[in-house]
């Protein structure tokens, strides 16, 4: 359904996501106009596979701020996990979206970023912090890992929107449910 990309830019304290704009099932696939990867607050998002969860979130939901003095006392980890996750999760079942705890139905929901930190967020909740500065979601997320990582690793002084750009163009020539305009976004932490 998607590729989705984030990127932590430490040298100049901003988070870079890229997504698609591809919708697609096993019958039809079309653009839309409303983008995948959007800002709000201080977080920058990055949604696949549901655009009921994207609009719910983008359009409603009430994010917790790191910025207030009781939550100064958690790093950004425990943060997301501890007070952004359950207001997420209360948040999503208030709205009647089911929390899977299956590990069967285990999928990526979105990227998530905020304070220098990017998170992949899946449907039951789990939170994934890779150890690199960056991570991917969706179906085309492991091709868009693999080009984004070669060429990041082979060039670090590249444009990196240039590179996320590059890197979703290919991922859509090779993931039939990948496609559409790439659109961009970036939020600035200190």
């Amino acid at each position: 359904m998607t590729a989705i990309i984030g990127f932590i830019d430490n040298k100049n304290k901003k988070i870079i996501m890229g997504g698609d704009s591809l919708s697609s099932d096993n019958y039809k696939k079309f653009s839309r106009k409303d983008e995948k990867v959007f800002v709000k607050d201080n977080y920058i998002y990055g949604f696949c596979n549901d655009y009921k969860i994207l609009n719910l979130v983008k359009y409603h939901f009430i994010a917790p701020e790191w910025k207030y003095k009781s939550f100064k006392k958690y790093d950004n980890t425990t943060f997301i996990n501890k007070i952004f996750i359950p207001s997420l999760a209360d948040f999503l079942q208030d709205n009647d979206i089911e929390i899977e705890n299956d590990r069967m139905g285990h999928e990526e929901l979105c990227l998530i970023g905020f304070n220098g930190s990017l998170y992949k967020i899946y449907d039951d909740m789990e939170v994934e912090e890779l150890v690199m500065d960056w991570n991917t979601c969706g179906s085309g997320g492991m091709y868009l890992l693999g080009y984004f990582e070669g060429a990041y690793i082979e060039n670090n002084t590249i444009d990196i929107e240039k590179l996320i750009k590059n890197a979703i163009y290919t991922t859509a020539e090779r993931i039939p449910s990948v496609g559409g305009n790439v659109d961009i976004k970036e939020l600035s932490y200190e």
